[in-house]
């Protein structure tokens, strides 16, 4: 079959061309129409409304002890070109007034009333739908301080009695909920992971409490006196050793034991060969033959230790001349 083209394209052409005006028209009525349909078409919108709490005074002894939430989700229904020109924040924050109300629990919900929507929309939904409020009446007390500390002192030491706190107690306030179980208020932890001998004061804040206010626990002076750990030792049968004269000399008895006092780790640092008992004869008996009693010292004995007994603390001393047959005392 033979399709004529030219005929075809003056058809085409002149349904193009013919009547412009007309066919201008009425894309515009159409145009217009579609415009007029869709803006005027329902539809919904979310929008944040903010909510403002006006909360009892403080001087009422009424505190607020649940978390108050500062908006609202509100869902509108209306024309598309009314709900669509609503601006963010253009809608008045809800006002909720709470300063009259006594201790207690109360479910707060939010009404289609309490909001000003504008006209030609209507109110959908609120999210939440309602808040729990809590008041209670507001506690204050004082309570002690306790110390908080970890890691470890430097070895052979300890802490010599509790930490020193300044002040010694701290006055707390909140809802009496909240203040049931306080009994005290604890330092914030202080690190006394290696510190050695000495006094070392340390600030610290009090250790926040939920809920609570802390007065007076912002700037905690702890005192901490760190010493070595006492020990004592006795070191038995340590042989006299006899100067100051060229005579003889038989002591009884030969030995004495030591008693010494002073840091454990040092103590047990100390080789008894180091410890040496003396008995220094007077210059006015350095050449006189006889038996007296001399007292007993020690030397070798390292600064921070103490002797805290010598047992006997006196020895009889026998002068002879020197290879002189030695008799036994009766």
């Amino acid at each position: 079959m033979n399709v004529d083209l030219s005929g075809m394209k003056r058809l085409l052409k002149s349904a193009v061309t013919e009547n412009m005006g007309l066919k201008g028209v009425a894309a515009v009525i159409a145009i217009g129409l579609y415009l007029l349909v869709m803006y005027q078409e329902e539809a919904e919108r979310i929008l944040d409304v903010e909510v403002l709490w006006n909360l009892p005074e403080p001087t009422s002894g009424i505190v607020l002890s649940t978390e108050l939430i500062d908006k609202v989700r509100l869902r509108l229904r209306g024309p598309r070109s009314t709900v669509e020109s609503i601006r963010p924040g253009e809608l008045r924050p809800l006002d909720i007034d709470l300063r009259d109300k006594q201790e207690g629990t109360y479910q707060h919900y939010f009404a289609e009333e309490d909001f000003e929507i504008p006209t030609r929309t209507e109110f959908v939904r609120v999210t939440p739908e309602s808040v729990l409020v809590k008041l209670e009446s507001l506690v204050s007390r004082s309570v002690p301080v306790r110390v908080r500390m970890f890691g470890k002192l430097e070895s052979g030491t300890e802490l010599k009695g509790d930490p020193i706190v300044t002040p010694t107690a701290v006055s707390v306030i909140g809802p009496s909920s909240a203040m049931r179980d306080i009994t005290a208020v604890e330092t914030e932890d202080i690190d006394i992971d290696g510190i050695g001998v000495g006094e070392h004061i340390q600030i610290v804040p009090a250790k926040w409490i939920e809920g609570v206010s802390i007065r007076g626990g912002d700037e905690l002076r702890v005192g901490l006196n760190v010493r070595w750990i006492p020990g004592e030792r006795i070191l038995p049968r340590l042989p006299l050793t006899v100067r100051g004269t060229e005579l003889s000399a038989e002591l009884r008895p030969p030995e004495v034991a030591v008693g010494l006092k002073g840091p454990q780790i040092a103590l047990e640092k100390i080789e008894p060969a180091t410890i040496v008992p003396v008995i220094v004869i007077p210059e006015e008996q350095r050449h006189r033959l006889g038996v007296y009693l001399g007292n007993v010292t020690l030397e070798g004995i390292p600064d921070n230790i103490t002797v805290s007994s010598i047992t006997p603390n006196k020895v009889k001393v026998k002068l002879t001349m020197a290879g002189a047959l030695k008799k036994r005392e009766p």
